[in-house]
């Protein structure tokens, strides 16, 4: 017997307002771009919006390091993380 195993993702629906021109503009950058729909578009630029935020965080932290190493700890490997 074979069993097939679904993963289900919980969605959640939000909805936004948007001045009609930005509207347009998002599904004509979707449609350009050519994403599904709008939503699948939306969750790219989130993504993309959220790996800016993390790149600016190893920005910031290479800056800091470059200020001041010997506050920073250099892994010899990742059992150094224990």
């Amino acid at each position: 017997m074979y069993y097939k195993v679904v993963h289900y993702f919980m969605r959640t629906v939000t909805t936004i307002s948007l001045p009609a021109a930005v509207a347009k503009e998002v599904k004509k950058e979707a449609k350009e771009q050519g994403f599904a729909s709008t939503s699948e578009f939306m969750r790219h630029v989130l993504r993309q919006y959220k790996h800016e935020k993390l790149f600016a965080s190893l920005r910031k932290q290479q800056v800091a390091y470059r200020k001041n190493p010997k506050s920073f700890k250099v892994l010899g490997s990742l059992k150094d993380l224990r």
